[in-house]
């Protein structure tokens, strides 16, 4: 797959996941991946699933209107966003994130990497 279809298909999956069912941002993640979520950093699954299972929102909504990626050494891709959330149908934000995807010892891709911050206007 090439890094543009990959930078989109794993956009389209991960937000969808965040969106309709937190649970599943477990299939994201693996025990050496670091997430840091606005200064707050986790590392391994049960971590991030904690942060993620604690989040105080019901409902969310992303709107990611940019994206740039950039091929790494080792075969692994950085993707950056920035776009808007809408938490609870009436907190809106902006938002940008950091995302590092690099391949399993099956060519399973994951995220290595993870950092959101909710951008100050």
């Amino acid at each position: 797959m090439n890094p543009q279809d990959l930078a989109s298909n794993f956009l389209n999956s991960y937000y969808t996941a965040m969106m309709n069912d937190r649970a599943q941002m477990v299939n994201f993640y693996r025990e050496s991946s670091c997430l840091s979520y606005e200064g707050d950093n986790r590392r391994g699954l049960k971590d991030i699933m904690d942060k993620f299972e604690g989040l105080s929102f019901k409902t969310i909504q992303y709107n990611f209107e940019n994206h740039d990626f950039q091929p790494t050494p080792m075969g692994g891709l950085l993707i950056g966003v920035n776009g808007k959330l809408l938490m609870d149908g009436e907190n809106n934000f902006s938002f940008f994130q950091i995302f590092h995807l690099v391949q399993d010892n099956n060519g399973a891709w994951y995220l290595s990497n993870d950092i959101f911050r909710f951008e100050i206007n």
